[in-house]
């Protein structure tokens, strides 16, 4: 348009400085040779608008692709282990068939309190009688650090990769985790993150309490004060 007394009518292109170029270089924009200069310029309009609509709609899609795939993900980990139970697999069945309303209707909560805090983590015993917690999704592994989890409870991540958050439960608060279990837990946040074909995996842990919720963070991000680092191989008990 700033160019418009520069173009010919009958011109099957335009030769025209880019503006957003920092050298300011030459582009050659198609015309239609029937239409005018005014017209063509409408043409391209018309055209950008509809591909700035297409681009709001696809990211809407994107976003309901995204939190189809957290609900679709714990499925599938829990479909290819050999230590589901055939009624979690018949629930699976039931969920992908869609007699079953959500993935969250058809598993039981761990206890209570996560199901007043609407969650429904992964749950394993390791070291014969410790509990540990995996997170399942972003906001799972949100709710399940900072609102869930105990300051004295110790809390797992896989070292620089992205993963769940994982919890071993400390009855209480002076309670001393044996070795065992620490391994164990760490070998747990090994399996479940993007590290998780690597034979030596760094994880580390701390106690709840020093694992901080990031200012303005993504559902799911979290800040540790203090760390120990233990290597591991990805496992499950």
């Amino acid at each position: 348009m700033a160019n418009m007394g520069r173009i010919k009518r009958g011109s099957p292109e335009a030769r025209l400085p880019d503006i957003y170029a920092p050298d300011q270089r030459e582009v050659a924009i198609p015309l239609e040779p029937k239409l005018t200069p005014q017209a063509n310029a409408e043409v391209y309009f018309k055209r950008a608008k509809k591909t700035l609509r297409r681009a709001d709609r696809a990211t809407e899609q994107l976003k309901t692709a995204e939190a189809r795939l957290e609900t679709l993900r714990p499925l599938r980990d829990d479909a290819e282990s050999s230590e589901t139970s055939e009624r979690r697999m018949a629930e699976i069945v039931d969920i992908l068939s869609g007699k079953a309303a959500s993935a969250k209707e058809a598993r039981h909560p761990v206890d209570e309190k996560a199901e007043r805090l609407g969650i429904r983590p992964r749950r394993y015993v390791v070291a014969g009688a410790w509990t540990v917690l995996v997170g399942r999704s972003a906001r799972e592994n949100d709710t399940l650090t900072h609102r869930y989890a105990a300051p004295s409870d110790l809390w797992f991540h896989a070292r620089q990769a992205q993963g769940s958050h994982v919890v071993l439960r400390r009855p209480k608060q002076k309670t001393q985790v044996p070795k065992e279990a620490i391994i164990q837990a760490a070998a747990i946040a090994a399996h479940y993150s993007k590290a998780r074909t690597s034979k030596h995996v760094p994880v580390s842990y701390t106690e709840k309490r020093y694992v901080k919720k990031v200012r303005r963070g993504a559902p799911g991000t979290a800040a540790m004060l203090r760390e120990k680092v233990i290597f591991v191989t990805p496992s499950l008990p």
